[in-house]
Parts: C-alpha cells; sequence; structure tokens
C-alpha cells in the first residue's frame, strides 16, 4: 500500500490510529461544549464536521461510550450525555485528593528542591489542560451545589 504510514514510529512507539485521532477530537469536543450535553448527532454529520470518516467516528463512540461520555443509540445516531453532578463532585474530589497529595510531597522535600518544584508549578500540565474545560463547564452551567 503506497503511502500507507508504519504503525510504529522511528523510535518504536506506536502511532495513533484514525480511530485514536477521531476519539481526541470528540472528546476535546464534548469537553469544551462543543458538542453539549443532549446534542445527538449522526456518526456521517460528526464525521463531516471533523472532516474524518464515518469508521472512525464510530469506532470512537464506541469507546466514548465506554467512558460513559456519549451513548450510541442505534440508527439513531450519537448522544452527547450530561455530567451528572454526583460525577463532577467525584472528579474533583479526586483532583483535590491528587493536589494534596501533591502538596504533602512537595512539603517533605529539601529546600531547595521545593523551591525548584514550586517553580515548575506554573506549567502547565495534562491535568491542568483538563480542567480549563472543565471550569469552563462548571462556570456555564452555575456551578454544583454540595
Amino acid at each position: 500500500m503506497a503511502g500507507a504510514k508504519p504503525a510504529r514510529t522511528d523510535d518504536g512507539e506506536r502511532r495513533p490510529s484514525l480511530v485514536d485521532d477521531a476519539y481526541a477530537v470528540m472528546k476535546l469536543a464534548i469537553r469544551t461544549s462543543d458538542f453539549a450535553p443532549g446534542y445527538q448527532a449522526s456518526e456521517q454529520e460528526i464525521a463531516l464536521r471533523h472532516g474524518m470518516s464515518r469508521t472512525p467516528v464510530h469506532g470512537a463512540a464506541i469507546r466514548l461510550q465506554e467512558d460513559g461520555l456519549v451513548r450510541v443509540l442505534p440508527r439513531c445516531g450519537i448522544l452527547i450525555c450530561a455530567i451528572a453532578p454526583e460525577d463532577l463532585r467525584e472528579i474533583y474530589d479526586v483532583i483535590i485528593a491528587f493536589e494534596g497529595h501533591a502538596a504533602a510531597r512537595v512539603a517533605g522535600l529539601p529546600e531547595p528542591e521545593r523551591l525548584r518544584a514550586a517553580s515548575g508549578a506554573s506549567t502547565p500540565t495534562p491535568v491542568r489542560a483538563c480542567l480549563v474545560p472543565s471550569n469552563e463547564f462548571v462556570r456555564r452551567r452555575g456551578g454544583v451545589s454540595a
């Protein structure tokens, strides 16, 4: 097959598949509320909207359903699930627990290492990248009551 990408990169790492790409694009669209809770569309509509073919969108939808983010409705399309307030509270409880654990570990470091860790605290991380859209999601919906 001429022009096909090898399954692995030069350094031996697995190259993302089209399904992986579709999954990432759709998950980002859900996180940023481009696909708001309650939004329903066909696989073909989503594929066209994002410049993909339907097959990777179908595979991504199955994975997103396993994650609890969508429901695949046979012959009706894909339905974006709402995040229940209890789930959102649980997500933030986990984040708070991680942050508390990280703070305790940093507090136990010798001062030079603690200062180095503190100076790196403003560096963007995958968790912070996820939190920005989540915080925006909560703000748009008026917050979560305890």
